[in-house]
């Protein structure tokens, strides 16, 4: 018996009572144990596995299955929930698509620039969800990211500067601020040196491959928030505030229908605080 952890129903079985765990999965119900199944089971442990062969349904699994079926069974409403709105959800999907990530990956994605900045593109670094314009930032974070080191900031305002038509005196837009992440990820981007200069530099551009090697999101979040963005506050409880807040966005994921993030902008700033995650200066060259 499954429930009592006496027997477990492995990949390639045929069962009765795999019927019913497919149905609370909410799969086609045919009781046999392939690739549908497995795929299932990734979803529910928003993971990926290298092999289904050795992939098993046990007690333990039962019971996740269980309570993911009943929401009478899952956890309490998680306290981030209130910053998770569908401006966030559809900037997961935007990443999804456009550097090619997993869901999880993804979310994890969102999830640290929620850490950040709120999602909020003109959100400057500090308590209170102060706004404005990269200018006004002077030395601290700025949008998405919290962009800190002025390196990174110059390509920023180049970037919004030759592709959107932002100065440093106008406010900060969604399409600019995930535009330059995007860039900034793909690489090389430019920027102005102290001389004048056009410099290029590529540091974020193998950042990418080890996003995508993440297979958990608890993984994909502490790498992004480690390598990526590399606040200087890098405790077990700011990472798994980021982790909690990266599980939230991939449940919404998918449940939530997509929308135009161009027309769905929440500029309400929460507050999180974001002034203790500020960028490590320390970390780059430029």
């Amino acid at each position: 018996d499954i429930k009592t952890g006496k027997a477990r129903i492995c990949y390639g079985d045929e069962s009765k009572a795999l019927i019913q765990i497919q149905q609370m999965l909410g799969i086609p119900k045919d009781g046999k144990f392939w690739d549908g199944t497995a795929k299932a089971l990734e979803k529910l442990y928003n993971t990926t596995y290298d092999s289904y062969t050795n992939l098993c349904i046990g007690k333990n699994t039962l019971q996740k299955i269980m309570s993911s079926s009943n929401p009478k069974l899952t956890s309490k409403k998680s306290k981030y929930d209130y910053l998770i709105t569908q401006h966030v959800v559809d900037t997961a999907k935007e990443l999804k698509v456009k550097l090619g990530l997993k869901d999880l990956q993804a979310a994890a994605m969102a999830g640290n620039l929620v850490a950040e900045s709120g999602m909020v593109p003109n959100r400057i670094q500090g308590a209170g969800g102060k706004t404005g314009t990269q200018r006004q930032s002077g030395g601290l974070g700025y949008s998405y990211s919290q962009w800190t080191y002025w390196a990174r900031k110059r390509a920023l305002a180049k970037y919004a500067k030759d592709n959107h038509g932002i100065t440093l005196d106008d406010n900060m837009t969604h399409a600019a601020a995930i535009g330059f992440l995007i860039a900034e990820l793909m690489g090389p981007v430019e920027y102005k040196n102290k001389k004048g200069e056009t410099v290029t530099y590529n540091d974020f551009s193998g950042m990418l491959s080890g996003i995508k090697s993440q297979k958990t999101i608890d993984d994909a979040s502490d790498y992004i928030m480690v390598e990526y963005l590399a606040p200087k506050n890098q405790s077990a409880e700011k990472k798994q505030k980021r982790r909690d807040i990266s599980n939230i966005i991939l449940n919404r994921m998918n449940t939530a229908t997509t929308s135009d993030t161009s027309t769905q902008l929440d500029l309400t700033v929460p507050d999180i605080n974001v002034g203790t995650d500020s960028l490590d200066p320390t970390r780059y060259k430029y």
